[in-house]
């Protein structure tokens, strides 16, 4: 059990670390790819480290349920929003 709940969490933040670094990139303008900071939000391995701790770690500390509900509810919320972004995205460059 332990190890199926590792592997998924491995998989998830895989996603997320190939999927939100290419979303940022076609959202932020090209000059600001080029400041340190935009770097940074485009790098891979900076968005799988700010997702563990500054998400997963947080969250494995909580020992009530209903905290990681919300946690949940927030994560579900964040998904349509980012799903909002993209379509949005498409409609602008649609032919």
């Amino acid at each position: 059990m332990p190890g199926e709940i590792i592997a998924e969490a491995d998989l998830y933040l895989i996603d997320l670390g190939d999927t939100v670094p290419q979303v940022l990139a076609s959202v932020l303008p090209a000059t600001f790819q080029t400041t340190a900071f935009g770097a940074l939000l485009v790098n891979r391995q900076f968005i799988i480290a700010l997702a563990i701790g500054g998400v997963a770690y947080p969250l494995s500390l909580y020992r009530d349920i209903g905290k990681l509900a919300k946690a949940s509810s927030l994560g579900e919320l964040a998904a349509y929003g980012l799903f909002a972004l993209l379509m949005h995205r498409l409609t602008l460059y649609s032919l």
